[in-house]
């Protein structure tokens, strides 16, 4: 699920682990998160003594039965568009799906006022895009009935091949509207990129100033017909579109998902309507 801060609050995530191997959680571009009552991040490791998580875990059942939750705790969170993902075994579990949208707002909306994404930054409409990928072979090899991941049959996310490009956790064409607006009205999309692939998101009909990536504003607006949306990437742009009508946001990069039907490009769209 999207997580969404009230702006001059901090977040604290109960995680109950069902799953058959540890999980955690990270926000890039944040502090590492504290565990209840710790006073610094910690780290989980192998019996080698590699790095497994990047903080501390939430173990799994045992003996079929969960285990209490875990707490996960920022005493405070910068105002932006995150990506959030599992910090354990990052390479697989991100991949499985274990990634959502964490957002702030430096000001919120108020009665005749619009919000501030960022000081400075208004807005009165927002849309989110959280463009992911899937490659069967590897959450066969990970979640099959005979799991191979690890194995010399798939060792690792080497050749890692998605088959299915998401916008929203959606692969087929949108047939809704991102967000319906009036002309003039200053859209916030926020981009997120949940792939290992970057994609490169384009409005058709108008340009977009890109404000901040990984939730850290730009000093000036940059002017953009596409933007590159690398790995793991957040970024925010404002749309003022001039005239009603539909504006496409397709992926530049022109991946096509595997099913009859679907044109690809990771289509989405904007609608502006005369109010």
């Amino acid at each position: 699920p999207r997580l969404t801060v009230p702006a001059g609050q901090g977040l604290t995530v109960n995680i109950i682990n069902e799953l058959p191997e540890p999980v955690s959680i990270v926000i890039p571009g944040q502090a590492l998160p504290l565990a209840l009552g710790a006073t610094a991040p910690q780290v989980a490791r192998n019996l080698d003594g590699r790095i497994r998580s990047f903080v501390h875990e939430t173990p799994p059942p045992v003996g079929g039965v969960v285990g209490p939750a875990v707490s996960y705790i920022w005493a405070a969170i910068e105002p932006g568009t995150y990506l959030y993902h599992s910090g354990s075994h990052p390479a697989v579990q991100v991949q499985m799906g274990l990634y959502g949208a964490a957002t702030k707002n430096a000001v919120e909306a108020a009665a005749g006022a619009p919000a501030e994404a960022y000081a400075g930054v208004l807005y009165d409409a927002e849309a989110l895009l959280i463009y992911s990928e899937i490659d069967p072979a590897l959450h066969t090899a990970v979640g099959g009935a005979i799991p191979t991941y690890g194995t010399a049959a798939y060792p690792s996310t080497f050749d890692y091949q998605p088959k299915y490009f998401l916008v929203n956790g959606v692969v087929g064409d949108s047939t809704a509207a991102a967000a319906t607006v009036a002309p003039a009205n200053r859209l916030l999309l926020r981009f997120v990129n949940a792939g290992l692939k970057e994609h490169a998101p384009q409005v058709l009909g108008s340009y977009v100033s890109a404000v901040a990536e990984d939730g850290k504003p730009y000093p000036y607006a940059r002017q953009h017909a596409s933007l590159l949306l690398a790995a793991g990437k957040a970024l925010d742009a404002i749309l003022v579109p001039a005239a009603p009508g539909n504006y496409p946001i397709f992926d530049g990069r022109f991946y096509r998902s595997n099913l009859p039907g679907v044109q690809g490009a990771s289509y989405s769209f904007v609608s502006v309507a005369t109010p």
